[in-house]
């Protein structure tokens, strides 16, 4: 017989833990129970016997669950995260029972609540104590309600919980004294273009993907890159998201991936794409984000010398460098490029130059992205600062989103490049 686990007992939960598992696993979700009872089955019994809004039903345990928490915090070393994988087990027993019946009955809105919910009754479990005095790590109510969210196609606020899922386990890991360099957490191996590894976002990570390589199959066209020159849809991954300095704008990134997948698998949804003055100016807002997250991701492959670059001084500096006639001078480049915008009296005039211009129509030999680099700056710079140009962005507009997307993916491509010291 297996010698008796040692445990933390408070009002009616018992928590049992094995220190000589890996990190992760030293509780699992059978050595938590209630009386003798696993915490799962106890915990929806007493929900579902209550009538709604059950809280009050089951506050009691949780708060049990909460405690026995605090005390493995006490008796084990901070740097185990033994109470983090307590919470975690004790999340799964109890929010994730509740959360997975409501949307098994397609009640994804009302789990997204729930979670709010739960994370509420947290809070107000910690503010109970003198301040600073309890802390319970909540990563996991903040994924499943992330996952929820996205379900109900709320993308904006499906990122804030996942991400914010990933605060919380930075926070625990801080808190224990612990670097968080090379730690997976689960908003974060969500938040990429890799597989998921969570069968209950897996379709929503396959539409995604199959969204990107489309639009990365387009760009390739749209730019003539063909074979190894190609960027390739886990080329993109490691360099969207493997770059903590850029995490803002790989979100970016990401959020417009998913509004789009939410909006293109659904006819009905897609056919009202645009249809008012209001979803019109979300989709410039769209543009705009993408646009600005190029910059970023530009800034990274190439650094000019000036000591106060604009956006028009990394793309001089990104053309000079990658010139099919050999290198060119940055200053040159930019005075090129600065005539050329001198020509245009708005948006119309810039989408129809760079729309139909090629490398071999400059006699300056500029590189193929210069197309979708200089053409981004212009609307960027449009819809940032001249309202009135939005008019003309939303009728063109399946040429403005052509461009943002091809802009931001020449950036990474120029990141790859930079990173294989090819630039």
């Amino acid at each position: 017989m297996a010698p008796a686990l040692p445990f933390v007992r408070k009002g009616r939960v018992t928590i049992r833990y094995d220190t000589s598992r890996n990190p992760g696993e030293r509780v699992l979700q059978n050595d938590i129970d209630v009386g003798g009872a696993p915490l799962p089955g106890t915990y929806i019994n007493e929900w579902n016997a209550a009538p709604p809004p059950h809280w009050p039903s089951v506050r009691g345990l949780l708060r049990d669950a909460l405690d026995a928490t605090l005390e493995l915090e006490r008796v084990a070393p901070a740097p185990m995260l033994l109470s983090r994988d307590a919470a975690d087990r004790v999340f799964e027993a109890t929010v994730s029972t509740a959360w997975g019946s409501l949307l098994a009955g397609g009640r994804d809105n009302g789990a997204v609540e729930y979670c709010l919910a739960a994370l509420a009754e947290c809070d107000a479990w910690e503010a109970a104590a003198t301040p600073g005095g309890r802390y319970v790590h909540k990563g996991a109510p903040f994924f499943f309600a992330g996952i929820a969210a996205l379900r109900c196609r709320n993308v904006d606020l499906a990122l804030m919980l996942l991400e914010a899922g990933d605060a919380a386990d930075e926070e625990t890991f801080r808190r224990a004294g612990l670097p968080t360099t090379g730690v997976r957490f689960p908003g974060r191996d969500f938040l990429g273009l890799a597989p998921s590894p969570s069968g209950m976002l897996s379709v929503h990570a396959a539409t995604i993907r199959t969204g990107v390589e489309g639009w990365l199959s387009s760009f390739a066209s749209d730019s003539g890159l063909t074979g190894p020159r190609a960027l390739a849809i886990s080329e993109l991954d490691a360099l969207l998201f493997g770059v903590p300095e850029l995490a803002t704008e790989a979100r970016y990134v990401l959020a417009y991936a998913l509004r789009i997948a939410a909006f293109d698998t659904d006819p009905v949804l897609q056919s009202i794409r645009g249809r008012g003055g209001a979803s019109r100016r979300r989709l410039v807002e769209w543009a705009l984000g993408l646009l600005t997250a190029s910059e970023g991701f530009l800034k990274r492959a190439v650094t000019p010398t000036m000591k106060r670059p604009k956006a028009i001084d990394f793309v001089s500096e990104a053309i000079s460098r990658k010139s099919t006639g050999g290198p060119l001078d940055p200053k040159v480049v930019k005075e090129r490029l600065i005539a050329i915008e001198k020509g245009f009296t708005g948006v119309d005039d810039c989408l129809t130059f760079w729309g139909g211009w090629k490398p071999t129509l400059d006699t300056a030999d500029f590189p193929w992205f210069t197309r979708w680099f200089e053409s981004g700056r212009y609307l960027r710079n449009e819809i940032a600062h001249h309202l009135d140009a939005q008019t003309a962005i939303e009728v063109r507009w399946s040429e403005v989103d052509q461009i943002a997307r091809n802009s931001l993916f020449s950036a990474v491509w120029l990141l790859r490049e930079f990173r294989a010291g090819r630039l």
